[in-house]
């Protein structure tokens, strides 16, 4: 008889009481430095304008252009086609960090450049996750990724500094300092080999001592999830802008919040079931905040009456901007955009990306029904003679959505890594074993059952069943094998699943090389990554000559959660990949 890890639900966690959850992390400190200045101590330097310098990039050919207030300042190269630019730039402007060839995770070395004369230089080598300037740009810090987390490291623009304390955890990111510089904001992800991946939570460390405290947490036992976590000021205060989620998104209810860098609420926006919020942005008068959101697929509703479902579903997705004071609000994108949503500042939302530098959209004529809503795929649309429009290679891969291809009485948020897993085997190993299904429109899905169903391949039964993402039911086949109702995809179990079928899989951490090996050899890549805040698995099936990724989502165009999916175009900034199978 086969067994199956039965030990998928019971991960190695060290539990941190203060936390209230089971995520990994601590925080070793050295000794305080006893002459150490905080910036409210400093005199004589000028203070950073009411609008802070902002910087952006766009990808040029084997590198990257760096503008900073729009001035075009220097040209980073890269090795790696797919990987991206780290850039931060202090308020002043006057100094810029740079982390090429950074995997979402790290990058090989910190550079620094000097805004004015737009000398570069390597101020680091080592694997750096993120650095970030003070408010007055007399210190920097970085983290530098350790086997067990990322050591974080205090300096200057001229001197390396010393260690300040080192965090446990899967990632580690950097997002600022205090305005008085007496503390240091960091986002640590847990180290779980799980969907659990992707719950973060908020640190805040000594800069004198070095202590961290946890401010928000993440986990099981808290049974809420927080996203989306970012270091603003508005009207003039510190102040932590993120989502709070049910541990399961779309199960239970989301808001938007703003809080003081203690972990206390100040502000909570438009509460809500059956949304996903993407992003979240508040001016720096706290009279708006811009936010994107998906509504939730329900089979109940499209199986009564697809095109109105499909069509209500439509109507709340997007970017939307609200006053704050009286809720009403505006969408001013239809769809969820790829680019990130940066800012808002009267009416006026900023979008960037890595690759396609900064757009602005002012929201006045939307509002005032003068002009159209902009749809998604318009923002920081590439020039017509964009390199990305060449595809480099494409492997066959039969697209299933794991909400729309599978059974109706079938809850299939969850499935994204069983869906990912039968994606690599369909018309491969797995011959057609389909079922006629009315959610989204009466078709026939040629794999379906392989998702919720018992069958036998190679000598392994895969009768293990787990309920669905609504707790409903106990569903067999790849789901059941994969599934966890705790954890999600658990990663143990989906590599066994390929192995039972085919034997050659391979699990492996993010490496672009690794990759276009693979899949130059025909194979197909699921990959995990932090495309929602719960975590996500897609099915890498090619790449193009300037790095970006070909993949069948099964949650849908830019992970929306609609319908389709297949043959989206993805950067890995998007992706924010952990691991991969190959298969």
């Amino acid at each position: 008889m086969l067994v199956k890890n039965m030990g998928r639900t019971v991960l190695a966690l060290v539990t941190l009481s203060l936390l209230g959850c089971g995520e990994e992390w601590e925080s070793r400190a050295p000794a305080p430095l006893a002459e150490e200045k905080t910036d409210s101590d400093v005199t004589g330097k000028p203070q950073a304008s009411a609008r802070d310098a902002r910087l952006s990039t766009v990808r040029d050919g084997s590198g990257y252009r760096v503008s900073v207030d729009g001035v075009e300042r220097a040209w980073v190269p890269i090795r790696a086609l797919s990987s991206t630019l780290f850039s931060a730039v202090s308020p002043d402007g006057s100094t810029a960090a740079l982390i090429p060839d950074h995997d979402t995770h790290h990058g090989p070395s910190l550079l620094l450049l000097d805004v004015v004369s737009g000398a570069l230089r390597t101020y680091f080598e080592g694997p750096v996750t993120s650095a970030v300037f003070s408010r007055q740009g007399t210190r920097l810090a970085y983290a530098v990724a350790t086997r067990d987390g990322a050591s974080v490291r205090l300096g200057t623009t001229t001197s390396l500094g010393r260690p300040l304390g080192e965090l446990r955890g899967r990632k580690v990111e950097l997002l600022g300092f205090s305005s008085d510089g007496r503390s240091l904001f960091a986002v640590v992800y847990p180290d779980r080999q799980d969907d659990g991946a992707y719950a973060a939570s908020l640190v805040r460390m000594s800069t004198a001592t070095g202590e961290a405290t946890a401010i928000l947490g993440s986990g099981l036992v808290s049974s809420e999830r927080y996203s989306d976590i970012r270091l603003v000021r508005v009207n003039g205060e510190d102040r932590v802008s993120y989502i709070r989620s049910g541990h399961q998104l779309c199960i239970g209810d989301s808001e938007l919040r703003l809080a003081t860098t203690d972990g206390y609420v100040v502000q909570s926006f438009r509460p809500t079931t059956g949304e996903l919020y993407r992003a979240a942005a508040w001016s720096p008068d706290g009279s708006q905040v811009a936010y994107a959101v998906q509504a939730c697929p329900n089979k109940t509703a499209i199986v009564a009456n697809r095109e109105a479902a499909a069509a209500e579903q439509a109507r709340g997705t997007g970017v939307f901007v609200a006053d704050v004071a009286g809720g009403k609000a505006t969408r001013v994108v239809d769809g969820i955009p790829s680019a990130d949503l940066l800012g808002v500042e009267g009416g006026v939302l900023r979008f960037g990306s890595e690759r396609e530098g900064v757009a602005t959209l002012d929201s006045a004529p939307i509002r005032a029904g003068t002009e159209s809503e902009l749809r998604a795929s318009s923002l920081l649309k590439p020039e017509a003679d964009a390199q990305s429009l060449i595809q480099g290679l494409t492997n066959r891969a039969i697209q299933i959505n794991q909400v729309y291809d599978t059974r109706d009485n079938f809850d299939g948020r969850g499935s994204c890594g069983p869906t990912s897993a039968v994606m690599t085997m369909a018309s491969y190993q797995l011959s057609e074993w389909g079922i006629w299904v009315n959610y989204g429109g009466n078709h026939y899905s040629p794999y379906g059952r392989y998702l919720t169903d018992s069958y036998s391949y190679n000598g392994t039964t895969f009768s293990y069943t787990e309920p669905d993402y609504s707790g409903a039911g106990a569903w067999a086949g790849a789901h059941g094998w994969v599934y966890s109702a705790c954890c999600g995809a658990v990663w143990a179990d989906l590599l066994s699943y390929l192995n039972r079928h085919t034997g050659w899989a391979q699990q492996h951490g993010w490496d672009e090389t690794w990759i276009k090996g693979e899949l130059n050899r025909g194979q197909l890549v699921a990959a995990s990554g932090g495309m929602t805040s719960a975590g996500h698995i897609i099915l890498i099936k090619g790449y193009t000559t300037d790095g970006k990724w070909i993949v069948n989502d099964p949650f849908g165009v830019n992970t929306s959660g609609g319908p389709g999916g297949g043959d989206q175009t993805y950067t890995t900034a998007y992706i924010r990949p952990s691991q991969v199978w190959s298969n």
